[in-house]
């Protein structure tokens, strides 16, 4: 049962930066900040645990976490996976988390495709229509949009294209 009080006891989860369907905490990254309910909020990681390693569980891969879970990923459905920057590729492995059959890469970089090659994904290369990549294969069943501009010259692009 949901709490009455926003974010109370049984109300679901929320975390500082967040967004907005997590909670109404906002967030940012500096090196210092003071954090509002960091007694109800932060989280103790062991003492192995690096920088290097827990900045990644504090924004990249929840963002790429939170992306699949919201695109319904499940096991046996086929994802594509626009961008495959540092979310994007946390975003293919998050859909292997979730237990997507297959899933595409897209980028214009190889340098990125090369990275999300060796976690498994299926790459295409360039700026193109991702709906014919993918349907030439199997039907896309979801879409987890890395990033909001594919081809940097049309904002939106990605999303008119796929319909979105």
């Amino acid at each position: 049962m949901k709490s009455p009080i926003p974010n109370g006891p049984g109300a679901g989860t929320t975390f500082f930066g967040g967004p907005k369907e997590s909670g109404p905490l906002q967030g940012c990254q500096a090196e210092y900040v003071r954090v509002p309910f960091a007694s109800a909020d932060l989280v103790k990681l062991a003492d192995k645990v690096t920088d290097h390693q827990a900045i990644l569980l504090s924004d990249i891969f929840p963002t790429a976490y939170f992306g699949a879970d919201i695109a319904k990923v499940t096991p046996g459905k086929v994802v594509a996976i626009i961008g495959c920057g540092p979310v994007g590729l946390f975003a293919i492995t998050s859909c292997q988390l979730m237990g997507a059959a297959r899933i595409f890469a897209i980028d214009s970089i190889p340098s990125r495709l090369a990275l999300a090659k060796k976690l498994g994904a299926e790459c295409k290369q360039g700026i193109v229509d991702p709906t014919k990549i993918i349907s030439q294969e199997r039907p896309l069943s979801d879409v987890v949009d890395a990033y909001k501009q594919f081809d940097r010259r049309a904002a939106g692009w990605i999303k008119v294209t796929l319909k979105v």
